[in-house]
């Protein structure tokens, strides 16, 4: 902020508010195991597009002292949890700040930083689970309310079993073949080319 003389002024005000969140957040714990099971199955719901293909999957979870259900699309370009606000606020949503971020129907949007007292994914369950939040609706039919990155089941292998609909969470075990792959941002990239030209890093982006 101090050499910032000649920035967009979008630009100043993120990092301003995500100083602020920052600052609020301070040295407290976030995603806080409270029971981590060592074998996790979450059926998978799936989402349709309007000419019947398969466009994203969606899991159930539950958030705030009351565990409330959410449907969040499991989104692997995401870093984190995100949820609406609307449906944030009914699972007593604690703000800790607001940023900017941009992307986006509206491209510049206010975005909301806190945490829900509780989040579990079937047996998995975690205190202060650190939430983004903004009013954006991401499905106009309501089929899911937010999404799902890979953050909160880190250490877990994660299998997609799309013949039986389900996501599966194991420990890790031996390394296992397949393409390698960077975590860039808390975003996961895989390498790929086409024609015989040079390759470069794609977003695998479930979501």
């Amino acid at each position: 902020l101090e050499h910032s003389a000649g920035d967009a002024p979008d630009r100043i005000d993120d990092a301003r508010g995500t100083l602020g969140v920052l600052n609020e957040l301070g040295q407290r714990a976030v995603w806080i195991p409270v029971r981590r099971p060592e074998r996790v199955e979450l059926p998978l719901r799936l989402v349709w597009d309007p000419g019947g293909a398969v466009v994203g999957y969606v899991v159930e979870a539950r958030a705030g002292p009351k565990d409330k259900p959410v449907g969040l699309l499991l989104d692997t370009g995401n870093a984190g949890l995100y949820v609406i606000q609307r449906m944030a606020r009914k699972r007593d949503f604690t703000l800790l700040g607001e940023t900017t971020t941009f992307g986006g129907k509206d491209r510049r949007q206010q975005v909301q930083r806190g945490f829900f007292s509780s989040f579990a994914l079937g047996d998995l369950r975690y205190e202060s689970a650190l939430v983004t939040s903004t009013r954006e609706e991401l499905d106009p039919t309501g089929r899911f309310h937010g999404l799902l990155g890979l953050s909160p089941i880190a250490g877990y292998k994660v299998t997609l079993d799309l013949a039986r609909r389900s996501l599966l969470l194991e420990p890790p075990g031996e390394l296992l073949e397949g393409e390698r792959y960077w975590i860039v941002g808390g975003q996961i990239l895989v390498e790929a080319w086409a024609d015989g030209e040079e390759p470069g890093l794609f977003l695998l982006d479930t979501g």
